[in-house]
Protein backbone atom coordinates (compact mmCIF):
# COMPACT_ATOMS: atom_id res chain seq x y z
CA UNK A 1 0.00 0.00 0.00
CA UNK A 2 1.57 3.37 -1.25
CA UNK A 3 1.49 6.00 1.57
CA UNK A 4 -0.67 8.17 -0.94
CA UNK A 5 -3.46 5.28 -0.93
CA UNK A 6 -2.91 3.62 -3.73
CA UNK A 7 -3.45 -0.46 -4.19
CA UNK A 8 -0.50 -2.29 -4.97
CA UNK A 9 -1.63 -5.02 -6.39
CA UNK A 10 0.69 -8.23 -6.01
CA UNK A 11 3.00 -9.81 -8.10
CA UNK A 12 1.89 -13.47 -8.58
CA UNK A 13 3.90 -16.36 -9.29
CA UNK A 14 2.65 -19.57 -9.73
CA UNK A 15 -0.45 -22.24 -12.10
CA UNK A 16 -2.55 -19.97 -11.15
CA UNK A 17 -1.61 -17.53 -13.67
CA UNK A 18 -1.00 -19.43 -16.63
CA UNK A 19 -4.21 -21.31 -16.20
CA UNK A 20 -6.21 -18.15 -15.46
CA UNK A 21 -9.01 -17.14 -18.05
CA UNK A 22 -8.64 -13.94 -17.71
CA UNK A 23 -5.56 -12.34 -17.96
CA UNK A 24 -5.66 -8.50 -16.74
CA UNK A 25 -3.73 -6.22 -18.43
CA UNK A 26 -0.04 -5.54 -16.78
CA UNK A 27 0.75 -9.34 -16.52
CA UNK A 28 3.33 -10.68 -18.52
CA UNK A 29 2.44 -14.32 -18.55
CA UNK A 30 5.49 -15.60 -19.67
CA UNK A 31 7.40 -14.10 -16.37
CA UNK A 32 4.44 -14.46 -14.43
CA UNK A 33 5.47 -10.44 -13.63
CA UNK A 34 2.79 -7.91 -12.65
CA UNK A 35 4.14 -4.52 -13.99
CA UNK A 36 2.58 -1.83 -11.20
CA UNK A 37 3.40 0.86 -13.30
CA UNK A 38 1.58 -0.09 -16.52
CA UNK A 39 -1.67 -1.11 -14.27
CA UNK A 40 -1.84 2.18 -12.33
CA UNK A 41 -2.06 3.69 -15.92
CA UNK A 42 -5.13 1.40 -16.78
CA UNK A 43 -6.66 1.05 -14.02
CA UNK A 44 -8.43 5.27 -13.25
CA UNK A 45 -9.06 5.20 -9.67
CA UNK A 46 -6.92 2.90 -6.85
CA UNK A 47 -8.10 5.20 -3.57
CA UNK A 48 -8.79 3.16 -0.67
CA UNK A 49 -12.39 4.01 0.68
CA UNK A 50 -15.43 2.38 1.29
CA UNK A 51 -17.47 4.61 -0.88
CA UNK A 52 -15.15 3.50 -4.09
CA UNK A 53 -16.36 -0.46 -2.62
CA UNK A 54 -12.78 -1.42 -1.54
CA UNK A 55 -13.40 -3.30 1.79
CA UNK A 56 -11.09 -5.61 3.87
CA UNK A 57 -10.57 -7.32 7.76
CA UNK A 58 -8.52 -7.82 10.05
CA UNK A 59 -10.30 -11.48 9.62
CA UNK A 60 -9.49 -11.98 6.20
CA UNK A 61 -6.40 -12.15 3.46
CA UNK A 62 -5.14 -8.55 1.68
CA UNK A 63 -6.66 -11.49 -1.51
CA UNK A 64 -9.88 -11.25 0.61
CA UNK A 65 -10.08 -7.71 0.01
CA UNK A 66 -13.13 -6.78 -2.05
CA UNK A 67 -13.68 -3.97 -4.79
CA UNK A 68 -16.04 -3.19 -7.06
CA UNK A 69 -13.57 -1.95 -9.97
CA UNK A 70 -13.09 -5.63 -12.23
CA UNK A 71 -9.61 -5.05 -12.81
CA UNK A 72 -8.32 -4.62 -9.06
CA UNK A 73 -11.25 -7.77 -8.55
CA UNK A 74 -9.14 -9.88 -10.75
CA UNK A 75 -5.84 -8.99 -9.90
CA UNK A 76 -6.72 -10.01 -6.34
CA UNK A 77 -8.72 -13.41 -7.53
CA UNK A 78 -5.63 -14.70 -9.26
CA UNK A 79 -3.39 -13.98 -6.10
CA UNK A 80 -6.03 -15.85 -4.10
CA UNK A 81 -5.31 -19.37 -6.20
CA UNK A 82 -1.69 -18.93 -6.82
CA UNK A 83 0.66 -20.52 -3.51
CA UNK A 84 3.37 -18.19 -4.36
CA UNK A 85 2.48 -13.92 -4.07
CA UNK A 86 5.01 -11.47 -5.24
CA UNK A 87 5.60 -8.14 -3.84
CA UNK A 88 9.04 -7.39 -5.00
CA UNK A 89 11.20 -8.65 -7.17
CA UNK A 90 13.57 -10.12 -4.59
CA UNK A 91 11.20 -12.51 -3.85
CA UNK A 92 10.87 -13.79 -7.37
CA UNK A 93 14.73 -14.06 -7.04
CA UNK A 94 13.98 -16.56 -3.78
CA UNK A 95 11.85 -18.50 -5.65
CA UNK A 96 13.94 -18.89 -8.84
CA UNK A 97 12.69 -19.73 -12.37
CA UNK A 98 10.73 -23.20 -10.85
CA UNK A 99 9.75 -23.06 -7.39
CA UNK A 100 8.42 -26.29 -6.77
CA UNK A 101 5.36 -27.31 -4.36
CA UNK A 102 5.44 -31.03 -3.06
CA UNK A 103 3.13 -32.34 -0.22
CA UNK A 104 4.78 -34.14 1.66
CA UNK A 105 2.55 -35.87 4.12
CA UNK A 106 -1.41 -35.81 4.74
CA UNK A 107 -4.24 -35.05 4.86
CA UNK A 108 -4.02 -36.06 8.63
CA UNK A 109 -5.50 -34.73 11.85
CA UNK A 110 -6.01 -31.07 12.41
CA UNK A 111 -2.99 -29.92 15.14
CA UNK A 112 -0.87 -32.59 13.30
CA UNK A 113 1.88 -30.36 12.59
CA UNK A 114 1.46 -27.28 14.27
CA UNK A 115 4.61 -25.87 15.71
CA UNK A 116 8.50 -26.61 15.89
CA UNK A 117 9.67 -26.39 12.41
CA UNK A 118 13.45 -27.53 13.97
CA UNK A 119 16.18 -28.07 10.97
CA UNK A 120 18.49 -31.47 12.34
CA UNK A 121 21.32 -31.25 9.98
CA UNK A 122 22.95 -34.23 11.70
CA UNK A 123 19.97 -36.25 10.91
CA UNK A 124 18.53 -34.31 8.00
CA UNK A 125 15.01 -33.76 9.71
CA UNK A 126 12.71 -31.43 10.44
CA UNK A 127 11.52 -31.68 13.99
CA UNK A 128 7.89 -30.83 14.77
CA UNK A 129 5.31 -30.67 17.14
CA UNK A 130 1.55 -31.43 17.34
CA UNK A 131 -1.37 -33.79 18.18
CA UNK A 132 -1.57 -37.16 16.13
CA UNK A 133 -4.33 -39.66 15.29
CA UNK A 134 -6.00 -40.87 18.84
CA UNK A 135 -3.23 -38.75 21.09
CA UNK A 136 -4.79 -36.87 24.21
CA UNK A 137 -2.04 -34.40 23.81
CA UNK A 138 1.14 -32.84 21.82
CA UNK A 139 4.10 -35.09 21.22
CA UNK A 140 7.31 -34.26 19.66
CA UNK A 141 7.74 -35.62 15.76
CA UNK A 142 10.40 -35.57 12.95
CA UNK A 143 9.87 -36.15 9.45
CA UNK A 144 13.30 -38.18 7.82
CA UNK A 145 14.32 -35.82 4.57
CA UNK A 146 15.62 -38.99 2.90
CA UNK A 147 12.68 -40.64 2.73
CA UNK A 148 9.83 -38.27 3.95
CA UNK A 149 8.76 -40.98 7.09
CA UNK A 150 7.53 -39.28 9.89
CA UNK A 151 9.19 -40.79 13.94
CA UNK A 152 9.11 -39.96 17.46
CA UNK A 153 12.67 -38.97 18.28
CA UNK A 154 11.89 -38.30 22.13
CA UNK A 155 13.35 -41.31 24.05
CA UNK A 156 10.35 -41.26 26.84
CA UNK A 157 7.77 -39.14 24.92
CA UNK A 158 6.98 -37.29 27.70
CA UNK A 159 7.16 -33.97 26.91
CA UNK A 160 4.20 -32.05 28.53
CA UNK A 161 2.65 -30.23 25.55
CA UNK A 162 5.74 -29.02 23.78
CA UNK A 163 5.67 -26.09 21.15
CA UNK A 164 8.36 -24.33 19.87
CA UNK A 165 12.35 -24.86 19.28
CA UNK A 166 15.59 -24.71 18.15
CA UNK A 167 18.74 -26.45 17.08
CA UNK A 168 22.13 -26.19 18.94
CA UNK A 169 25.23 -27.87 19.06
CA UNK A 170 23.53 -31.47 19.36
CA UNK A 171 20.67 -30.91 20.83
CA UNK A 172 17.00 -29.48 20.04
CA UNK A 173 15.84 -26.83 22.51
CA UNK A 174 12.26 -27.52 22.76
CA UNK A 175 9.78 -24.48 25.31
CA UNK A 176 6.76 -26.61 26.61
CA UNK A 177 4.14 -25.62 28.93
CA UNK A 178 3.64 -28.42 31.04
CA UNK A 179 0.27 -29.27 32.81
CA UNK A 180 -1.73 -27.91 35.88
CA UNK A 181 0.71 -30.32 38.01
CA UNK A 182 4.01 -29.76 36.34
CA UNK A 183 5.51 -26.78 35.51
CA UNK A 184 6.80 -26.20 31.86
CA UNK A 185 9.89 -24.74 30.48
CA UNK A 186 12.75 -25.77 28.49
CA UNK A 187 14.47 -29.19 27.19
CA UNK A 188 17.39 -30.01 25.74
CA UNK A 189 16.59 -33.18 23.53
CA UNK A 190 19.91 -35.37 22.23
CA UNK A 191 19.13 -35.62 18.26
CA UNK A 192 21.28 -38.96 18.15
CA UNK A 193 19.91 -40.56 21.72
CA UNK A 194 16.34 -38.60 21.96
CA UNK A 195 17.01 -38.13 25.75
CA UNK A 196 16.02 -35.36 27.36
CA UNK A 197 17.30 -32.75 30.32
CA UNK A 198 15.65 -29.62 31.57
CA UNK A 199 17.60 -26.77 30.92
CA UNK A 200 15.20 -24.51 33.23
CA UNK A 201 11.44 -24.61 34.33
CA UNK A 202 11.26 -21.93 37.27
CA UNK A 203 12.10 -18.87 38.47
CA UNK A 204 13.62 -19.12 42.38
CA UNK A 205 10.94 -21.09 42.63
CA UNK A 206 8.17 -19.17 40.69
CA UNK A 207 7.00 -21.69 37.86
CA UNK A 208 6.67 -20.62 34.63
CA UNK A 209 2.87 -20.72 32.72
CA UNK A 210 3.17 -21.22 28.91
CA UNK A 211 6.48 -21.26 27.43
CA UNK A 212 6.09 -20.94 23.78
CA UNK A 213 9.41 -20.27 21.29
CA UNK A 214 13.45 -20.61 22.10
CA UNK A 215 16.22 -19.06 19.74
CA UNK A 216 19.79 -19.42 20.39
CA UNK A 217 22.47 -16.72 20.51
CA UNK A 218 26.48 -17.25 20.21
CA UNK A 219 29.12 -14.56 18.95
CA UNK A 220 32.85 -13.64 20.12
CA UNK A 221 32.99 -10.65 22.56
CA UNK A 222 35.77 -8.77 20.80
CA UNK A 223 37.20 -7.01 24.07
CA UNK A 224 38.00 -10.36 25.86
CA UNK A 225 37.62 -13.04 22.83
CA UNK A 226 35.38 -15.35 24.46
CA UNK A 227 32.10 -16.42 22.50
CA UNK A 228 29.33 -15.25 24.46
CA UNK A 229 26.27 -17.44 24.92
CA UNK A 230 22.57 -16.93 25.86
CA UNK A 231 19.23 -19.21 25.30
CA UNK A 232 16.05 -16.51 24.77
CA UNK A 233 12.52 -18.17 25.57
CA UNK A 234 9.18 -16.35 25.48
CA UNK A 235 6.75 -16.54 27.71
CA UNK A 236 2.87 -16.08 28.43
CA UNK A 237 -0.06 -17.25 29.75
CA UNK A 238 -2.02 -18.78 26.91
CA UNK A 239 -2.21 -22.16 28.82
CA UNK A 240 -3.83 -20.18 31.66
CA UNK A 241 -7.47 -21.05 33.07
CA UNK A 242 -8.56 -17.61 30.90
CA UNK A 243 -7.65 -18.70 27.65
CA UNK A 244 -6.26 -21.96 26.77
CA UNK A 245 -7.08 -23.41 30.26
CA UNK A 246 -4.41 -26.42 30.06
CA UNK A 247 -2.21 -24.66 33.15
CA UNK A 248 -2.84 -23.43 36.30
CA UNK A 249 -3.32 -19.83 36.72
CA UNK A 250 -0.37 -17.57 35.74
CA UNK A 251 2.39 -16.74 38.85
CA UNK A 252 4.90 -15.02 36.48
CA UNK A 253 4.03 -12.30 33.93
CA UNK A 254 4.56 -12.72 30.26
CA UNK A 255 8.66 -12.59 29.75
CA UNK A 256 11.30 -13.04 27.21
CA UNK A 257 13.83 -14.68 29.08
CA UNK A 258 17.69 -15.10 28.51
CA UNK A 259 19.91 -17.62 30.51
CA UNK A 260 23.29 -17.59 30.44
CA UNK A 261 24.62 -21.32 30.23
CA UNK A 262 27.74 -20.07 31.45
CA UNK A 263 27.17 -17.90 34.13
CA UNK A 264 23.94 -20.06 35.03
CA UNK A 265 22.58 -17.18 35.00
CA UNK A 266 18.28 -16.52 34.17
CA UNK A 267 17.28 -13.33 33.61
CA UNK A 268 14.01 -11.66 32.23
CA UNK A 269 14.84 -9.40 29.37
CA UNK A 270 12.05 -8.23 28.23
CA UNK A 271 8.99 -7.66 29.91
CA UNK A 272 5.37 -7.36 29.20
CA UNK A 273 5.55 -3.27 29.50
CA UNK A 274 7.20 -3.63 26.30
CA UNK A 275 5.48 -6.89 24.56
CA UNK A 276 2.18 -8.05 26.16
CA UNK A 277 2.18 -11.44 24.37
CA UNK A 278 5.75 -12.50 23.09
CA UNK A 279 5.59 -15.20 21.47
CA UNK A 280 8.07 -16.31 18.56
CA UNK A 281 11.62 -15.31 18.79
CA UNK A 282 14.64 -15.50 16.78
CA UNK A 283 18.26 -14.15 16.08
CA UNK A 284 19.68 -13.72 13.08
CA UNK A 285 23.04 -15.05 11.79
CA UNK A 286 25.63 -13.14 13.23
CA UNK A 287 23.78 -13.03 16.49
CA UNK A 288 23.21 -8.92 16.59
CA UNK A 289 19.35 -8.80 16.50
CA UNK A 290 16.69 -10.29 18.09
CA UNK A 291 13.08 -10.52 17.16
CA UNK A 292 10.12 -10.98 19.00
CA UNK A 293 6.62 -11.78 18.25
CA UNK A 294 3.32 -10.28 20.25
CA UNK A 295 0.39 -12.13 20.35
CA UNK A 296 -2.39 -10.07 22.02
CA UNK A 297 -5.25 -12.46 23.19
CA UNK A 298 -7.88 -10.53 21.14
CA UNK A 299 -6.72 -11.52 17.75
CA UNK A 300 -6.52 -15.36 19.23
CA UNK A 301 -10.35 -15.10 20.40
CA UNK A 302 -10.58 -13.19 16.99
CA UNK A 303 -12.18 -9.97 18.84
CA UNK A 304 -9.27 -7.57 16.36
CA UNK A 305 -7.61 -4.74 18.09
CA UNK A 306 -7.71 -4.93 22.12
CA UNK A 307 -6.72 -2.88 24.51
CA UNK A 308 -3.05 -3.98 24.53
CA UNK A 309 -0.55 -5.31 22.41
CA UNK A 310 -0.46 -5.51 18.26
CA UNK A 311 -0.11 -8.21 15.84
CA UNK A 312 3.64 -6.71 15.40
CA UNK A 313 7.15 -8.39 14.80
CA UNK A 314 9.76 -6.09 17.34
CA UNK A 315 13.49 -6.08 16.75
CA UNK A 316 16.31 -5.25 19.38
CA UNK A 317 20.23 -4.92 19.20
CA UNK A 318 21.76 -7.42 20.80
CA UNK A 319 25.10 -5.96 22.70
CA UNK A 320 28.40 -7.37 22.82
CA UNK A 321 27.07 -9.50 25.93
CA UNK A 322 23.86 -10.60 24.18
CA UNK A 323 21.54 -8.17 26.06
CA UNK A 324 18.86 -7.00 23.50
CA UNK A 325 18.40 -3.17 23.92
CA UNK A 326 17.12 -0.21 21.64
CA UNK A 327 13.41 -1.88 20.97
CA UNK A 328 12.31 -1.22 17.08
CA UNK A 329 8.65 -1.63 15.46
CA UNK A 330 9.76 -4.04 12.65
CA UNK A 331 6.21 -4.61 11.17
CA UNK A 332 2.40 -5.09 11.64
CA UNK A 333 0.79 -8.56 10.45
CA UNK A 334 -1.52 -7.77 8.05
CA UNK A 335 -4.05 -10.39 8.55
CA UNK A 336 -4.31 -12.32 12.28
CA UNK A 337 -0.96 -13.08 14.21
CA UNK A 338 2.57 -13.20 13.97
CA UNK A 339 3.59 -16.65 15.38
CA UNK A 340 6.96 -18.55 14.45
CA UNK A 341 9.48 -16.19 12.95
CA UNK A 342 12.93 -17.38 11.52
CA UNK A 343 15.73 -14.81 9.95
CA UNK A 344 17.78 -16.36 7.13
CA UNK A 345 21.16 -15.77 6.08
CA UNK A 346 20.41 -12.93 3.84
CA UNK A 347 19.08 -11.10 7.05
CA UNK A 348 14.95 -11.74 5.64
CA UNK A 349 13.08 -12.07 8.40
CA UNK A 350 10.05 -15.20 7.51
CA UNK A 351 7.16 -15.01 9.73
CA UNK A 352 3.80 -17.55 10.13
CA UNK A 353 1.04 -15.34 9.75
CA UNK A 354 -2.74 -15.31 8.77
CA UNK A 355 -1.65 -15.21 5.12
CA UNK A 356 1.00 -17.83 5.33
CA UNK A 357 4.54 -17.55 5.62
CA UNK A 358 5.12 -14.15 4.67
CA UNK A 359 9.02 -12.98 3.61
CA UNK A 360 10.23 -9.58 4.34
CA UNK A 361 13.51 -7.88 3.75
CA UNK A 362 15.59 -6.56 6.34
CA UNK A 363 14.21 -2.98 7.19
CA UNK A 364 10.63 -4.48 7.22
CA UNK A 365 10.18 -4.64 3.87
CA UNK A 366 7.08 -7.27 2.88
CA UNK A 367 8.51 -9.14 -0.19
CA UNK A 368 6.04 -11.96 -0.74
CA UNK A 369 4.11 -14.64 0.54
CA UNK A 370 3.33 -18.38 0.74
CA UNK A 371 -0.83 -18.65 0.46
CA UNK A 372 -2.33 -20.19 3.01
CA UNK A 373 -5.64 -20.13 1.05
CA UNK A 374 -3.43 -22.60 -1.54
CA UNK A 375 -1.73 -24.51 1.44
CA UNK A 376 -4.26 -25.00 4.10
CA UNK A 377 -6.72 -28.35 3.85
CA UNK A 378 -9.60 -26.46 5.81
CA UNK A 379 -10.17 -22.50 6.58
CA UNK A 380 -10.44 -23.39 10.24
CA UNK A 381 -6.75 -24.33 10.07
CA UNK A 382 -3.70 -22.14 10.31
CA UNK A 383 -0.14 -21.87 9.24
CA UNK A 384 1.97 -21.42 13.05
CA UNK A 385 5.82 -22.48 11.83
CA UNK A 386 7.80 -23.43 9.13
CA UNK A 387 11.53 -24.54 8.59
CA UNK A 388 14.51 -23.33 6.51
CA UNK A 389 17.32 -25.66 5.25
CA UNK A 390 19.35 -25.57 2.32
CA UNK A 391 17.14 -24.39 -0.55
CA UNK A 392 13.95 -24.82 0.68
CA UNK A 393 11.34 -23.96 2.55
CA UNK A 394 9.29 -26.77 4.88
CA UNK A 395 5.88 -25.40 5.92
CA UNK A 396 3.69 -26.91 8.57
CA UNK A 397 0.15 -26.63 7.37
CA UNK A 398 -1.76 -28.33 10.58
CA UNK A 399 -3.02 -31.27 8.61
CA UNK A 400 -0.24 -30.96 5.93
CA UNK A 401 3.51 -30.72 5.86
CA UNK A 402 4.68 -28.90 2.71
CA UNK A 403 8.13 -28.31 1.08
CA UNK A 404 9.39 -25.33 -1.61
CA UNK A 405 11.87 -25.97 -3.57
CA UNK A 406 13.17 -22.22 -3.66
CA UNK A 407 16.03 -20.54 -6.22
CA UNK A 408 18.81 -19.77 -3.51
CA UNK A 409 19.73 -20.83 -0.26
CA UNK A 410 18.27 -19.50 2.39
CA UNK A 411 19.85 -21.24 5.31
Amino acid sequence: MASNGAVYGPFVVGTALAASNRKPSGYNVESYRFNIAQVEEDVEDWSISRASGFNGSLGGNFVDTTNVDPDIAAILASAAESPFISYDAEFECILGPSPTLQLLAGPVDRDFALEGGIYVEETNSIWFTGIGPGEAGHVVRALNLSDNTIYKPVKDNLVLRPNGGTYYRGHVYIAFWGNRTVTGGVLAIDVHTGETKTVVNNYFGLPFNSPNDVACAERPDPSSGIRRRAVFFTENDFGAPNLLNETGPAVLPSTVWRLDPDEESLQPVITRADIPYPNGVAVNLDATKLYVSDTPVSYIRGQGVGRSGSPAIYVYDLMEDLVPINKRLFSFSRSRIPDGIKVDDAGRVWSAEGEGVVVRDSGGKILGAFNDKVLLNSRDSEISNFALYGDKLLILAEERIWSVKLGQRVR
